[in-house]
């Protein structure tokens, strides 16, 4: 199975899943303590899930990690498979964002709205970065 069909494949499982208990993106960006941008591009597939984070997930949702998988794929055969995201926030949001919107514009609005999100959740802690650092990547 390649890579793009896993992503998309986990992403609908999660979905549901998080629909069956009534949780919404932000509910589970919230106990994910991440942002609900991110558990939006897992659920579309345009992103790998780490297995640990899905580790998570499944323990928040009650369900086990092989429901995400319709039980066929082992753990060793995800990692295999998973890419490991390397861009920064700042360029995954231009990309999601597609060829025609005014990038520089919605990334000084998002820049702001991340900056609080970041401190809010006391980011720098488990990142270990600053927000600059950790928005530009580095």
């Amino acid at each position: 199975m390649k890579n793009d069909e896993l992503n998309k494949k986990v992403g609908i499982n999660l979905k549901k899943a998080r629909k069956e208990v009534g949780l919404t993106q932000v509910d589970l960006a919230k106990r994910m303590n991440m942002s609900p941008m991110m558990i939006s591009r897992y659920e579309v597939g345009l992103n790998s899930i780490p297995y640990k984070r899905i580790e998570r997930i499944a323990q928040i949702l009650g369900k086990p990690v092989s429901y995400f998988f319709d039980g066929k794929v082992e753990k060793r055969e995800y990692k295999l498979a998973e890419s490991i995201v390397t861009q920064a926030p700042k360029d995954m949001l231009a990309f999601s964002l597609g060829k025609n919107a005014n990038k520089q514009e919605a990334i000084k609005e998002a820049i702001q709205q991340m900056k609080n999100w970041y401190k809010k959740h006391n980011m720098q802690k488990s990142t270990k970065k600053s927000f600059t650092d950790w928005w530009e990547g580095k």
